[in-house]
Order: structure tokens, then C-alpha cells, then sequence
């Protein structure tokens, strides 16, 4: 084996009811806008997704979403997200829709 050195300072934080710390989380870490990617329907139906959003809302941060991304996902669901990132966004959220879509009807900015 070749030697390496390894240095990951990553903060992972588990338990019930978690997902109401996501907002402060980001905020520590100097996140101003994040994205939100997610499946499909559980994350939706469980109401995880909607304490994320009110999380990130009452901390500040924006937020974009892009929801349909499967397990292991192609290539082209991957770019498309980066295409969107580089034209200027901090975060991304549904490629296919377009710039002035997800500025009107995805994008949501801290309240």
C-alpha cells in the first residue's frame, strides 16, 4: 500500500428530529443558498422535505430544489444540475425548466 494522508473534516449530525437543525447548520457554515435535491414522492408524503424548506426559511438561507434524482443517477441529470450552478447560482433546482422558471416558481428566498 502506498501512503497518503486523508484529512476529512466533515460534521455529521444524526438522530430524531434532526432535520429542523439543517437551516442553522448551513448558516455556521456560511451557506447562503443551498440546494435541495431529493427522489420522488416519500420525502414529499413524510413531510421531510417541507421541515427542511421551514428550516432553512427561518435560519435565512435561500433554497432551489431539484426533485426526481434517482438512486445512482445518469450522467445527464448530474450536468444538468452543474449547467445551472455555473450560469450563477449558489444552488440549483430543476434544469429542465430553465433559468427564468426556477427564478419565478422554484427559487424561494429567505422570508
Amino acid at each position: 500500500m502506498n501512503n497518503f494522508v486523508l484529512y476529512s473534516p466533515t460534521e455529521f449530525v444524526f438522530g430524531k428530529n434532526t432535520e429542523v437543525q439543517v437551516g442553522a447548520l448551513a448558516r455556521k457554515y456560511g451557506a447562503q443558498k443551498v440546494m435541495i435535491v431529493y427522489g420522488g414522492g416519500s420525502v414529499v408524503c413524510s413531510g421531510l422535505l417541507g421541515r427542511v424548506k421551514q428550516s432553512l426559511q427561518e435560519a435565512g438561507v435561500a433554497y432551489c430544489e431539484m426533485g426526481g434524482v434517482r438512486p445512482n443517477p445518469v450522467d445527464g441529470k448530474v450536468y444538468e444540475g452543474i449547467r445551472l450552478c455555473r450560469r450563477g447560482y449558489d444552488a440549483s433546482c430543476g434544469g429542465w425548466f430553465g433559468h427564468r422558471y426556477c427564478e419565478s416558481h422554484c427559487c424561494r428566498s429567505p422570508v
